[in-house]
């Protein structure tokens, strides 16, 4: 049986930003190359869910400005299911930018933003 502390070694393990940054940035891949924004989507879940609970305490400032960034645009092009627009790439590549200072192995995936 898993003592506490054991436990909160374990799962503060997966909330690194080495785990959490590359998780993040496929996310917004993801969500980029979807036909439209919407509330309903899983990956507008996973994003806010990264936002608000698996981030927070770990990612940088620059990182944090660039998600709040990318969350507003999001949020606006939900307004009536827009598809994502360039705004909303170029606003993915800076957070991906920011993550990549800390984890560089992140910086791949911009590549792949906006594919299928």
């Amino acid at each position: 049986m898993a003592t506490i502390p054991s436990i909160a070694t374990d799962v503060s393990a997966v909330f690194t930003v080495e785990n959490l940054y590359p998780e993040t940035a496929a996310t917004l891949g993801l969500i980029l190359s979807e036909n439209e924004i919407s509330p309903n989507s899983r990956t507008w879940k996973k994003f806010w869910h990264l936002y608000r609970v698996d981030l927070i305490g770990v990612e940088s400032i620059e990182v944090a400005r660039a998600m709040v960034a990318f969350g507003r645009e999001l949020t606006a092009l939900s307004k009536d299911r827009s598809a994502p627009n360039d705004k909303l790439q170029e606003l993915a590549i800076g957070v991906i930018d920011a993550m990549a200072v800390e984890v560089p192995n992140v910086a791949a995936f911009k590549e792949k933003l906006g594919e299928d």
